[in-house]
C-alpha cells in the first residue's frame, strides 16, 4: 500500500501473510514514531483513505475479509464490517466523505462490500 499523510504524521499500512503487518504512524519531520497498532490481517494491497465524518476524521482501509475504520491521530479501531475475500487490492472508493463506501475485491473474487457509514 501507499503511506497516507495526515496532518503531520504519515502512516504506513502494509499487512502480510509472513512475518509481522505494519500499522503505525511517524513524524513526517523526524521520521519519529508516533503510534503502532497490531492488524493480524493476510495480504492486502489496498490504499487507505481518510475521510471526514461529521465531527472527526477516520482512516478507512480495505483489508482482507474486513473494511475496517480507525482514527488516525492514534490508529484505535472505531469499526470493522465484515468484507468480501481475503487479499483486498483496491482502495476504498471516494464516495466515503459522501458517507458511502463501495469496496471491491480482487478480480478473480467477484465480490464487492457497499455500505453506508455515519458519524459515531
Amino acid at each position: 500500500t501507499s503511506p497516507i499523510l495526515y496532518r503531520d504524521t504519515v502512516i504506513l499500512i502494509q499487512d502480510q501473510n509472513r512475518g509481522e503487518s505494519v500499522f503505525m504512524a511517524l513524524d513526517k519531520r523526524t521520521g519519529r514514531l508516533l503510534w503502532q497498532q497490531d492488524r493480524p490481517e493476510a495480504m492486502g494491497w489496498a490504499n487507505p483513505v481518510i475521510v471526514r465524518l461529521a465531527d472527526h476524521d477516520e482512516l478507512i482501509y480495505n483489508g482482507s475479509f474486513h473494511v475496517k475504520g480507525y482514527d488516525p491521530a492514534t490508529g484505535e479501531p472505531l469499526w470493522s464490517l465484515a468484507g468480501p475475500t481475503k487479499e483486498a487490492v483496491p482502495m476504498i472508493d471516494s464516495m466515503a466523505n459522501k458517507g458511502h463506501i463501495h469496496a471491491n475485491k480482487a478480480a478473480r473474487h467477484k465480490s464487492r462490500l457497499n455500505a453506508r457509514i455515519r458519524a459515531l
